[in-house]
């Protein structure tokens, strides 16, 4: 818990809540920097949400950076009938069944002169979801490249400035109840 409270604010939406943002939902958002979540424990965490709060459950969106983004593609294929969409940034969702994925809502975001992570880490999973799936993609999945960019596509992308809004993007999808 030390560790959650340290982190907090680093990066991402947490930030932008410390620095003064309101958002109209629910924002929990794990941060780890040794180690990666597995799929038991982002269910375990978004469970517990469910049952201590006021937690839509038609409106859980995942979204993450970096390794965090890995997490969010490998949980979305584990558990796609559990979220209503997806925001992966600087993430690989390579090596994954991801034609599970054709039914949820996925924006992916990737820097392309990224060296931590490949920018075909996003490429690829929504190129296939889009082309090679039967059926394809419905909605069809999204990918925004930012030109010279290297590994922080998150800020950019979290706080809005490069013309993009993931927030009402996301909440523009739920769930079948």
């Amino acid at each position: 818990m030390e560790q959650c409270r340290k982190a907090h604010g680093r990066r991402g939406p947490p930030k932008l809540i410390r620095n003064g943002r309101d958002f109209p939902f629910v924002l929990i958002s794990p941060q780890r920097f040794n180690a990666f979540f597995g799929n038991g424990e982002i269910d375990g965490i978004l469970e517990f949400a469910k049952s201590h709060y006021r937690i839509d459950p038609s409106r859980l969106y995942l979204t993450g950076i970096s390794a965090g983004a890995i997490v969010t593609w490998n949980y979305a294929v584990a558990y796609p009938q559990k979220l209503a969409a997806i925001v992966p940034i600087a993430g690989n969702g390579n090596g994954l069944d991801i034609c599970r994925l054709r039914n949820l809502p996925v924006w992916a975001f990737h820097g392309t002169a990224d060296t931590t992570v490949s920018p075909y880490g996003s490429i690829e999973p929504v190129n296939k979801l889009n082309t090679t799936c039967s059926p394809v993609a419905n909605p069809p999945a999204l990918l925004t490249l930012y030109p010279g960019v290297g590994h922080d596509s998150w800020s950019r992308t979290y706080s809005g400035s490069a013309g993009h809004d993931v927030y009402t993007w996301m909440l523009s999808y739920s769930l079948p109840l």
